[in-house]
């Protein structure tokens, strides 16, 4: 009740009241005070909780054998090629059966397969 404003019995005290300043609520520390300010704080602690759970992954190095996801073929997960080139800051360049893809940095997972591996899936045995 300490913020609503009282109730005035005669006209000279309602006068009286409405001429009162009301009482401002305490300011938070951690609320910005203008509308620019207050996108910005909610940018900054989307992003904080966001980058929590966030990790780096390590750079590909030109010449290095990787896996790449496939995009256009859906039976065929990941398919082996070679890092070619760094494009952009999370870009690279892949060559796959002798044509190039630029693909995210998430769509590569470096591989220990030699550069001549036999990229074909093994045969499946049936297992008595």
């Amino acid at each position: 009740m300490a913020n609503r404003r009282k109730k005035a019995k005669d006209p000279e005290e309602a006068q009286d009241l409405l001429q009162q300043p009301s009482p401002k609520p305490v300011d938070d520390p951690l609320e910005p005070d203008d509308e620019g300010d207050k996108v910005k704080f909610k940018r900054q602690k989307a992003k904080f909780y966001y980058d929590r759970t966030t990790k780096e992954l390590p750079e590909l190095e030109i010449g290095q054998p990787v896996r790449m996801r496939a995009t256009t073929d859906p039976e065929k997960k990941w398919s082996y090629g070679t890092c070619v080139d760094n494009v952009g800051k999370r870009s690279y360049l892949v060559e796959v059966n002798n044509r190039q893809y630029r693909r995210n940095r998430k769509d590569l997972r470096a591989t220990k397969e030699p550069q001549n591996a036999n990229t074909q899936p093994l045969p499946e045995y049936d297992v008595w």
